[in-house]
């Protein structure tokens, strides 16, 4: 596993995980990935428009209690997934820069990079995710209380919503 960065992102991006990605987590063995990293059950929004507002709520009467989204920091929730895919005997986790892509026939089979002394290598895997991010401008609040606990808020203004989670 090669990562551009090792350190952990302080950025805002992915911070909500709904219910059906907690069950995958839980499918694959990772529930403990949103453990002490201050991550909140999330059971839904509150809507605002006009002055108005109405709360949803993700359709969980069919699942165990413990079933929910779960919100956090996204550095921290990174440093746990990263930490659980160390810890597994055939994934090695390096820092360095890809490069270039290997590819045959049109399918990715491993990059090109420079690890952190400047060195370039070469890794093949079965499976290779390439990041290109996008832009969201945010805004981190402390000790700043949503109006219905464990649910989020949609504003939906003019000429873009704006959400807010804990």
């Amino acid at each position: 596993m090669i990562e551009r960065d090792l350190n952990m992102p302080n950025r805002i991006v992915g911070e909500l995980l709904y219910p059906g990605g907690y069950i995958k987590l839980i499918e694959l063995g990772l529930e403990d990935c949103v453990d002490e990293i201050d991550a909140q059950q999330f059971l839904g929004y509150t809507l605002y428009k006009d002055g108005k507002e109405t709360h949803v709520s993700y359709p969980l009467e069919k699942f165990q209690s413990h079933i929910s989204g779960r919100t956090s920091h996204n550095g921290r929730f990174v440093q746990r997934l990263r930490k659980k895919a160390a810890s597994l005997h055939n994934v090695t986790l390096e820092q360095g820069t890809v490069t270039s892509l290997i590819e045959e026939n049109g399918i990715v089979k491993g990059v090109h990079y420079k690890n952190k002394s400047g060195q370039v290598l070469t890794a093949y895997a079965p499976l290779t995710i390439v990041d290109i991010p996008s832009y969201l401008v945010g805004l981190t609040l402390t000790n700043c209380n949503l109006p219905k606990k464990n649910y989020g808020a949609i504003i939906l203004g003019h000429p873009s919503p704006i959400l807010l989670y804990p």
